[in-house]
């Protein structure tokens, strides 16, 4: 913890932090305290905070620790004004067990203005066990979102639920065939080659 707060070189600093995220979600089972104060230092820090960079950087390292006690403080963060620091908020849900979650994350893939978000939220649930209602919001994102890189992500998505939403091989096919776009085409043809 001495390299996450007290190094001068601010790359030795973000991964010393990164990591500690990491080692809270290690400890949330066999030491939960420990990883609960890991957790509180970082939500502390957050709160105070006024640097953009810094407040991604926190909230990423809250994302890593997966913790429950963070939810609250993260989802707060989804509404900032900054598009790089709701991208991070979102993020940082991807790994969180709370029910409320999906429903986020869904939320914001289909009503932040900003594409870098959108993006954060199809890569989020890429992340999280897809269920009817994810599957549905992500299928009628595809179809509607404008942007192709998040697209990608949700065709991605897609394809991995298929073989509990059977679906989604009509779905690729159709798109392989006509999208208006053809970097859609094209990753959707070769999705289905693998297929076969």
């Amino acid at each position: 913890s001495q390299l996450a707060f007290n190094s001068n070189d601010r790359r030795i600093s973000s991964t010393a932090q990164l990591a500690l995220g990491t080692i809270a979600y290690n400890l949330s089972e066999t030491s939960p305290n420990r990883a609960n104060k890991i957790v509180k230092q970082f939500v502390q820090k957050l709160s105070k905070e006024k640097s953009e960079s810094q407040i991604r950087q926190y909230l990423l390292v809250l994302g890593n620790t997966a913790s429950a006690n963070a939810f609250d403080t993260i989802v707060s963060f989804t509404k900032a004004s900054q598009p790089q620091i709701r991208g991070a908020a979102t993020s940082a849900l991807r790994l969180i067990d709370n029910n409320q979650v999906d429903g986020i994350i869904t939320k914001i893939l289909t009503q932040d203005a900003d594409s870098r978000v959108r993006l954060e939220a199809a890569t989020a649930l890429g992340y999280r066990e897809i269920n009817p209602g994810t599957f549905k919001t992500q299928k009628q994102a595809f179809l509607s979102e404008k942007s192709v890189t998040v697209r990608l992500t949700l065709l991605r998505n897609l394809w991995q639920a298929r073989e509990k939403f059977p679906e989604v091989r009509k779905l690729v096919k159709q798109a392989a065939e006509n999208d208006a776009s053809s970097d859609i085409r094209d990753a959707a043809a070769s999705i289905i080659k693998t297929d076969l």
